[in-house]
């Protein structure tokens, strides 16, 4: 059982890739937040940590647990909440544990290569649409030219581009 809400989060993030954490293990008179395999061990630094007297208490731990050959990773309670340091930070365990990370692989998404035919459908599309972009930007002066009000402008562009929705309007 984890005992605050990033731990858990840590917690999750590791069960995500499939490593095996025990959560709040005692090693000797010391407990570490999470033990992966036999020799890791992850510790997460809230702000308790910070103070001269955490800092000393975190260094004894520290030097004894090295000596029993394990090796510590320490991440600040800050980053276990911010994705990219949480990541980064999980893939230096995994790197140092020798295993590779399934959930950052992400599928290729290029598209597969265009046969001639639909080359030509995009080339046509693509000239539609430049059209009606340089349709639509000489429109927005046209009321400029002919002195009319925005409001008729718009009723003109409405009935040339949707003669069957003049009753309606």
């Amino acid at each position: 059982m984890v005992r605050s809400k990033t731990e858990e989060r840590l917690r999750l993030a590791l069960q995500a890739r499939n490593l095996p954490a025990q959560s709040n293990v005692n090693i000797g008179h010391y407990e570490v937040d999470f033990l992966i395999g036999n020799h890791t061990i992850i510790e997460v630094d809230g702000y308790h940590h910070l103070s001269r007297s955490g800092r000393r208490r975190d260094a004894i731990k520290e030097t004894h647990l090295r000596r029993q050959g394990y090796e510590i990773f320490r991440i600040p309670a800050g980053h276990v909440w911010v994705g990219a340091e949480r990541r980064c930070f999980l893939r230096r365990v995994m790197r140092h544990l020798g295993t590779e990370d399934k959930t950052e692989q992400k599928p290729d998404r290029r598209s597969p290569p265009l046969s001639e035919e639909d080359r030509e459908k995009l080339r046509r599309l693509r000239d539609r649409l430049r059209r009606a972009e340089k349709e639509r930007s000489q429109g927005c002066t046209d009321h400029l030219k002919t002195g009319e009000t925005p409001h008729e402008l718009i009723r003109r562009h409405l009935d040339r581009h949707f003669p069957h929705k003049r009753n309606n309007r």
